[in-house]
């Protein structure tokens, strides 16, 4: 069951992983179901029904094993989908999905995560709770601009700062204006702190730095300020 701070209506699959197979679902799907051919290898096709009950906000991965004889779940414990455990990690299972918070959930809530395995006849076994801190707010950045005396160059710095609770920032892109006119990117998507540069003599510069934190929240320009996208695509809400 997912936390009450997020958003069902935004969960989307992810990849799963049950021993030494992989696979992975068709980008954007919040329900799938598929058959995939291991016959060759495995003996069996694997079923896999996914998806998200978005009234109990309840997300659910069934696996099995299915007798491509028969077209039924195979019985044979000698046969089965997952092997026993080894220090290889032949019989280890997991399953990513991605989903955003709700609207209204304030920076800096704590989400928890945790799922019950049930195979076949055993008991339920509860994983461990996964707790993540949400970062919702933008990093701010902080520029200074200084020519070099007796160039026309300018060294250029900049220091971008996340929230207390924030991930951390990812990189920051820096834009240039020359006499007044539009900003375009100098430095993009840049993990260093400062750069020189090089203008022309009898030109004007103007500068502007933006960052985007590892939650993939991106810093907004300043009111009335226009800047081309760096590439970056939005991974928080």
């Amino acid at each position: 069951k997912l936390d009450p701070a997020l958003d069902p209506r935004s969960f989307r699959l992810g990849s799963l992983q049950i021993g030494d197979i992989s696979i992975n679902v068709p980008d954007g799907y919040a329900v799938f179901q598929g058959d995939f051919d291991f016959r060759n290898g495995k003996g069996f096709i694997l079923r896999v029904s996914a998806g998200i009950d978005i009234e109990s906000a309840t997300a659910s991965w069934v696996l099995q094993a299915i007798d491509p004889e028969t077209g039924e779940v195979m019985q044979d414990a000698l046969k089965g989908l997952l092997p026993p455990n080894n220090a290889s990690g032949a019989g280890v299972g997991s399953v990513s999905y991605s989903v955003r918070p709700a609207a209204d959930t304030a920076s800096g809530t704590q989400i928890k995560a945790k799922a019950r395995v049930l195979f076949d006849t055993m008991a339920p076994s509860d994983t461990e709770e996964l707790v993540q801190t949400l970062d919702a707010e933008a990093p701010r950045t902080t520029l200074t601009a200084q020519k070099i005396a007796g160039t026309d160059n300018y060294e250029v710095r900049w220091n971008a700062l996340d929230e207390s609770l924030g991930s951390g920032i990812r990189h920051v892109t820096v834009y240039v204006s020359e006499d007044g006119g539009d900003y375009r990117i100098w430095q993009r998507q840049s993990t260093e702190s400062s750069a020189v540069f090089s203008g022309t003599a009898g030109k004007t510069y103007r500068f502007l730095a933006l960052a985007v934190d590892n939650a993939g929240n991106i810093e907004r320009p300043p009111a009335g300020v226009a800047a081309p996208s760096d590439g970056t695509t939005k991974i928080g809400r």
